[in-house]
């Protein structure tokens, strides 16, 4: 099996596993060849995609593609996601699962920029000091 086919053989297990609960949310990259969603949609690198058996819509999971009758707005559109484009879903229990290879640089760069800041904000620890009292040592915080 090719790298390829294993990234969208876990994109797969992973999907169908959290449709069986309440919904999954699919992040898409809309640049990837073989998407389709309605133009509007397009104007950014990725989308987020909420995806239920709940909804009225057709809702197909393949091995290979997403087929979803979504609802925007006031009408149905038809959208195709072939399991490259998806770079990350995220589960009713609010658990994301990300695959980088597939992510847009767009969102690598927020991801890595978004790193740095909160490691520069969290405050540095001390090294806890330690005191020697009589023959033993205490570690004091």
């Amino acid at each position: 099996m090719t790298l390829e086919g294993s990234l969208n053989s876990d994109k797969y297990k992973t999907l169908t596993d959290l449709l069986r609960h309440e919904y999954a949310l699919i992040h898409v990259c809309t640049r990837a060849a073989g998407v389709v969603l309605p133009s509007n949609l397009t104007a950014a690198d990725t989308i987020t995609l909420k995806l239920s058996h709940y909804f009225r819509g057709l809702l197909e999971v393949t091995e290979d593609k997403v087929n979803a009758q979504l609802l925007f707005g006031k009408d149905y559109f038809g959208c195709e996601i072939p399991l490259e484009a998806i770079w990350g879903i995220t589960g009713f229990d609010g658990k994301n699962r990300i695959w980088p290879e597939s992510a847009p640089s767009s969102v690598l760069g927020s991801v890595a920029q978004a790193g740095e800041t909160k490691a520069a904000q969290e405050p540095r620890r001390r090294a806890p000091t330690v005191k020697k009292t009589g023959t033993h040592l205490r570690r004091v915080k």
